[in-house]
């Protein structure tokens, strides 16, 4: 799954683009991410994230179905997507 992840660094905000590599085994509610450019793996609850408006999740559109060359969509946008739970 492709996400975006907000931080802040004062009163500056920055989103990152990852995706999620796997479940943390015996933390339901922790996951393993990276980022892109970055070798790191980190560990994050993303429902706590996601409750905040801290992550976006983004959906690849199969272009077969709805007609969008490879897009990927921002979760944001509830008339194109269908909004996932984690």
């Amino acid at each position: 799954m492709n996400v975006k992840l907000r931080f802040e660094d004062k009163d500056v905000r920055y989103w990152y683009k990852g995706y999620v590599i796997s479940k943390v085994p015996g933390f339901m509610t922790w996951y393993n991410l990276k980022f892109e450019k970055d070798r790191a793996i980190y560990t994050y609850e993303l429902e706590k994230d996601y409750s905040r408006g801290d992550l976006e999740i983004l959906i690849a559109v199969d272009s077969d179905e709805n007609d969008i060359d490879n897009a990927c969509v921002d979760q944001s946008d509830r008339n194109e997507v269908e909004i996932l739970k984690l």
